[in-house]
């Protein structure tokens, strides 16, 4: 009986979360993310656990891909974890100049659109950038990937910019972050954006850097339809 009676008031608090218009990302199942890699860098080893994700960097880069199934008019986000290390400048202005584009944490929440991925250019299109384009329905396309960055930069700070490689992807700086160690971030986003699924970035090629992310909690808040 004490145990059907956790688990009812489990399921209530999962009830009145999803009333509430938050949407917790399951951190400790491989299956409920896509884990892809890019043609010419080594990958990150992922792994997961009841602590939830945890990200290994050894100069390495790779996209992680959540899909949200449907479309979702996104308000916000929660995040906690820690840092173990971060990516390594001998001056920290340099983060963000050409060879020196790594950034400890990045989430960035795919956008539909007209853009779509076809034709010719779908056949020499790389697999990680098929696997973004299916994160949308068959019939639209992405506009962009909006994309909110810790730095240790200071000076990026309250900045944006569209990434002078990719047009595709737009930046937010948004957190500064001076030293490893444990984080808790709640952001609201200027405005309600849609979106269909996210993309985290955490990057240490340019820099040759290791060091390791943990996130134990995500939680994305949404609008109510």
């Amino acid at each position: 009986m004490k145990s059907l009676f956790k688990k009812i008031n489990f399921q209530n608090l999962q009830f009145r979360k999803l009333i509430l218009g938050i949407l917790i990302l399951p951190l400790q199942e491989k299956a409920d993310w896509q884990l892809e890699k890019y043609s010419k860098l080594p990958p990150h080893e992922v792994n997961f656990s009841k602590s939830g994700m945890e990200v290994k960097v050894t100069q390495s880069a790779s996209p992680i891909f959540y899909s949200f199934k449907r479309s979702f008019k996104i308000k916000g986000f929660k995040i906690s974890g820690d840092f173990k290390g971060l990516p390594h400048f001998e001056k920290v202005e340099q983060q963000g100049s050409s060879g020196f584009d790594d950034y400890p944490l990045g989430i960035g929440l795919i956008v539909p659109g007209s853009k779509k991925l076809d034709g010719v250019k779908k056949f020499f299109a790389a697999d990680w950038v098929k696997r973004l384009y299916s994160q949308v329905p068959k019939d639209m396309g992405i506009d962009h990937v909006q994309f909110y960055n810790w730095t240790q930069n200071p000076k990026l700070v309250g900045t944006s910019r569209t990434h002078p490689k990719a047009d595709l992807i737009k930046q937010d700086f948004i957190s500064l972050v001076n030293s490893p160690g444990s984080f808790t971030l709640q952001y609201k986003l200027p405005k309600i954006i849609p979106a269909f699924g996210l993309w985290i970035s955490i990057d240490g090629d340019d820099t040759k850097s290791n060091f390791t992310v943990n996130i134990s909690n995500f939680e994305i808040e949404y609008a109510d339809e």
